[in-house]
């Protein structure tokens, strides 16, 4: 009875939430814990959840991005990264300021968007679904600006190192800069970094951009500016 409770109370949409899976067969050091939408084993399924979000797995987590592959006065071409079972991405967006809703429903990693306004900011973001049409990731939302107006888009993020190792329990802070696309001009800021972890069960980060080792192994930090920019940091936890 209680395993049919969990398996109600977490469906396919909260399950990612607590285990940064797939949302449908999450894997806890190799072994499943639901499968066909049962807990089998609900001693070890119960201690997952209690523990901290970043400890609750060792699995890769899907993650969705999007960036900007070029910019014009009037077009704005953007990536979307594939992830694992991904066949749909749907696309929100809009010109900042403006109502943020759903523009384009996309089966290809590519999309150029069309008839923009020069010196213009706009805002993106992707959700990534699979053939069940359960939702995978979405990104977090980008912001970019056409060409012909007195801002520019960050084109690269860098780091003082791209690998760290780490003894278990330790933190390291990340000091991220931006280059800008065009120096002699600004970018307006709408938001800072954003800091995520392929696997936060084994190097987890902050909002600040604080990794914390939490288990031996490797997981890969991303470092995303709000025009899409990133630089990854491998970390080595011993």
């Amino acid at each position: 009875m209680r395993n049919a409770e969990y398996a109600l109370r977490l469906s396919a949409a909260t399950l990612p939430k607590y285990f940064n899976s797939d949302g449908i067969h999450p894997n806890i050091n190799g072994k499943k814990l639901i499968a066909n939408g049962m807990i089998t084993d609900l001693k070890q399924f119960e201690a997952q959840i209690k523990k901290k979000p970043a400890e609750r797995t060792l699995t890769k987590i899907p993650i969705t991005r999007i960036n900007v592959k070029s910019c014009t006065e009037t077009t704005i071409t953007l990536n979307i990264n594939s992830v694992p079972q991904g066949v749909r991405y749907v696309l929100y967006g809009g010109k900042v300021g403006e109502k943020f809703k759903k523009i384009d429903t996309l089966y290809t990693t590519e999309t150029v968007r069309k008839k923009l306004r020069k010196g213009t900011y706009y805002n993106y973001q992707v959700i990534s679904y699979n053939a069940s049409g359960l939702e995978i990731a979405r990104s977090r939302r980008l912001y970019v600006a056409t060409k012909g107006g007195k801002y520019t888009n960050a084109c690269d993020v860098t780091v003082p190192e791209t690998c760290v190792s780490l003894k278990k329990g330790a933190a390291y802070k990340i000091v991220p800069a931006k280059v800008l696309r065009e120096k002699e001009k600004t970018e307006k800021i709408f938001r800072e970094y954003v800091y995520l972890s392929d696997i936060p069960g084994i190097a987890s980060i902050s909002e600040s951009g604080t990794i914390t080792a939490h288990y031996p192994g490797r997981a890969t930090i991303m470092v995303i500016a709000q025009s899409g920019a990133r630089r990854n940091i491998l970390v080595n936890v011993y």
